[in-house]
């Protein structure tokens, strides 16, 4: 109980929710701007614009404290990571498969891109990137073909979720890697 033990002010940061990109509602351009929610203020920010992106259907996901978007139409390679500490995007390795309609993930400190859409065909291939060596890696394919799935890491499985193995059917179908996702390929459990 003295004037040292009293509550300290915050360092001033906290979660925020950040939104990329989109579409305006008339004419439907594709929009570059980034734009994050702090919902403790309830204050709305503007963050650096997605530099060289007029792209849909790309993904986007969280890792650390940074945001990495990758893929997009039509067979875009492209990753960028924003850089929440520079408020800069920064162009990181390239996928190795052009895809669009994937979904990214983290699980154990890494970054997957599954499935999706290559302008011919769904695709199985799932990659990994490794933002220490800034490299993708292809690791074991799903069993099906999908895009637009929902993709989640939990208890260090990666989870697929749904998606579409073609035009006019969607999956009920949930998938996931039987032990490590390098070397076991994403199975259907239900």
């Amino acid at each position: 109980m003295s004037p040292r033990t009293r509550p300290r002010r915050s360092t001033g940061f906290s979660e925020v929710i950040v939104v990329v990109g989109g579409c305006e509602r008339i004419g439907g351009f594709n929009l570059p701007y980034t734009e994050c929610y702090d919902p403790v203020t309830g204050d709305w920010k503007s963050l650096a614009k997605l530099p060289e992106f007029t792209k849909s259907e790309y993904a986007v996901c969280a890792l650390r404290n940074d945001i990495l978007v990758s893929g997009g139409r039509i067979n875009s390679r492209d990753v960028w990571m924003y850089n929440s500490q520079l408020n800069i995007w920064i162009r990181v390795a390239s996928l190795n498969k052009g895809r669009w309609r994937h979904k990214m993930a983290v699980l154990l400190g890494k970054v997957y891109a599954v499935g999706g859409y290559d302008g011919q065909s769904r695709l199985s291939s799932v990659e990994c990137y490794d933002s220490f060596s800034n490299r993708w890696t292809e690791v074991a394919p799903m069993k099906e073909a999908v895009s637009s799935p929902a993709v989640s890491g939990c208890i260090n499985k990666l989870f697929v979720i749904g998606g579409g193995p073609d035009d006019n059917t969607c999956s009920d179908k949930v998938m996931h890697n039987q032990g490590s996702v390098t070397e076991d390929s994403i199975q259907e459990i239900l």
